[in-house]
Order: C-alpha cells, then sequence, then structure tokens
C-alpha cells in the first residue's frame, strides 16, 4: 500500500520550468482525509441531535425528569 501511494505522489507531482516542486499529492490527500474526518464529525453530531429530538416528539425519552444543566 505505502509503495503504490509513493507512486502515485511522484507521478502526480507538479512542477515549475526550474523543476521545483509547486503542487504534490500527498498534501490534497492528507486535506481530504481530514475533511472527510470533519464531516463524519459533524454528520454524527447533526444526527445524534435530530435522534434525540425526534425520541423526544415520539414520546421515548420523558422530559419531566430531565435535567439540562441546572436544577428547579
Amino acid at each position: 500500500m505505502r509503495a503504490l501511494i509513493q507512486d502515485v505522489v511522484e507521478t502526480t507531482k507538479v512542477r515549475d520550468r526550474q523543476g521545483n516542486v509547486i503542487v504534490s499529492f500527498s498534501g490534497t490527500l492528507l486535506t481530504f482525509i481530514l475533511r472527510v474526518f470533519m464531516v463524519g464529525l459533524f454528520v454524527l453530531a447533526i444526527g445524534g441531535i435530530i435522534a434525540f429530538i425526534g425520541a423526544w416528539v415520539m414520546g421515548s425519552i420523558d422530559p419531566s425528569n430531565a435535567n439540562f444543566g441546572y436544577m428547579n
């Protein structure tokens, strides 16, 4: 797997006229992985909130004894 990634990185480098590397695949790959991870966490959080509200509306959660950070 590592050899495959290194081969892809080597073939996807963008160079200027002097031969200096401008953009490589490894930075793009890291950014892509980070974005997928962050979107996954965001979807997980929103899904949890929606599931909580849905369970509350359907009556699965009893709000009479719920404590949202303060005491009555």
